[in-house]
C-alpha cells in the first residue's frame, strides 16, 4: 500500500459516514473494539480491507471479512485463532479473548516520521502550492493522526523526499 493512499477512519465513530456497507462495517468494528476495551485503535488504508493499528505502534494480526473480525496468531504465515462476529448489541465475552490476543499474538511494528527538533510532532500529510498538479509539496506535522508507514522502507522513502527537514523514523 502506498503511503499516499492512506486514509484514516477516526476513533470517534460518530464521524464515520454510514453510506455504504464498508463504512457501516468499519464503524461497527470500531464500536465493537471500544466496547471490548481496545481503546487506542485506528483504521488506515482502504475501507474494504482496513489495516488495524493499536496505540500508533503496531499493526494487529487480524482483519475484517464481511462482518467478522478474524484474529490470527501472527502477521505472517498465520493461523486463525478466532473469528468474532461484529455485534455491539449482543454482549459477548470478547474482552478477555481480545486482550489475550493482544498479548500473545505476534503483531508487526509500524513506523512514523517525527520531527527531530520537536519531539512528539509527526508527519501527518502534505499540502501543495499547486494542488491540481501536485507541485510544491510541503509537509504537515501534527501531534495527532500521524501518517503510519507499514514498512521501515516506506518511512525512509518519506524522509528522503524531504531532505530539508530534520526527520527521524519512530
Amino acid at each position: 500500500m502506498s503511503h499516499n493512499s492512506i486514509t484514516t477512519f477516526h476513533k470517534d465513530v460518530s464521524n464515520v459516514k454510514d453510506n455504504n456497507m464498508y463504512d457501516r462495517r468499519n464503524k461497527l468494528l470500531l464500536e465493537f473494539l471500544l466496547k471490548n476495551s481496545l481503546n487506542n485503535i485506528r483504521l488506515i488504508g482502504n475501507a474494504k480491507s482496513p489495516v488495524i493499528i493499536y496505540n500508533e505502534e503496531v499493526r494487529l494480526s487480524c482483519y475484517v471479512e464481511d462482518f467478522n473480525l478474524i484474529l490470527r496468531d501472527s502477521y505472517k504465515n498465520a493461523s486463525i485463532i478466532s473469528t468474532l462476529a461484529l455485534d455491539t448489541k449482543r454482549v459477548i465475552d470478547a474482552e478477555s479473548l481480545l486482550l489475550d490476543f493482544l498479548h500473545t499474538s505476534e503483531h508487526s511494528e509500524v513506523y512514523r516520521v517525527g520531527l527531530k527538533s520537536t519531539p512528539g510532532l509527526f508527519l501527518a500529510g502534505y499540502n501543495y502550492r499547486d494542488k491540481a498538479n501536485k507541485l510544491g509539496k510541503e509537509p504537515v506535522f501534527s501531534i495527532l493522526e500521524a501518517r503510519i508507514y507499514l514498512t521501515f522502507e516506506a518511512a525512509k522513502k518519506a524522509i528522503n523526499e524531504l531532505p530539508n527537514y530534520p526527520l527521524e523514523i519512530i
